[in-house]
């Protein structure tokens, strides 16, 4: 599987876990642990910043799974 399939996965883990508390939507906490156990490293929260900000298409501070399916979108144009 791909480094890309390997995100998507780990995020839609994330984000269904997220669903079944009623939020909907990844913390940071959840987004951090994501990258570092793919082996990104120690996630600042600068670098946090800089994903939600990336990921977020609605723009309401949140990430949620439509946000990042348009992310994903927009990176295959």
């Amino acid at each position: 599987m791909s480094r890309c399939g390997l995100i998507w996965c780990a995020f839609v883990c994330a984000l269904t876990a997220s669903r079944r508390t009623g939020t909907g939507y990844v913390d940071n906490a959840t987004l951090r642990s994501i990258f570092e156990n793919l082996g990104y490293g120690e996630i600042t929260d600068d670098d946090l910043d800089v994903l939600v900000q990336t990921a977020d298409g609605d723009k309401d501070g949140r990430i949620s799974l439509e946000d990042f399916r348009g992310m994903l979108a927009n990176g295959k144009q």
